[in-house]
């Protein structure tokens, strides 16, 4: 069974640091989706792929943003909602840096 979910990080203030943990510390094995800063302070992640990879991946996350909050005294906030798979994501994950234009 597929599943796709949508974590949103908000109050990030350094979001390459994020995006480099996230790229050490996940498992992007049997998951695809885009991970891209929407604001300067807020990061969503869309993943999708089988059920059991991607809970595996959001616990990957939960554990990378805590062990984050702890090492830098941030609070980042982790929200986990369904999401429906509205584009090809071509099997990877892409690492967006840029704030997307069309979103404010």
């Amino acid at each position: 069974m597929k599943k796709c979910v949508k974590i949103t990080l908000s109050d990030v203030r350094d979001a390459n640091a994020l995006y480099d943990l996230l790229k050490a510390d996940t498992s992007m094995n049997d998951i695809e989706g885009v991970i891209e800063t929407i604001m300067p302070d807020i990061v969503e992640i869309t993943v999708y792929g089988s059920k059991d990879a991607v809970d595996r991946f959001v616990n990957e996350v939960d554990g990378a943003i805590l062990t984050f909050n702890l090492n830098t005294a941030q609070r980042i906030k982790f929200m986990v909602e369904p999401f429906l798979k509205n584009e090809d994501y071509r099997g990877i994950m892409r690492f967006l840096r840029k704030t997307s234009p069309h979103r404010a």
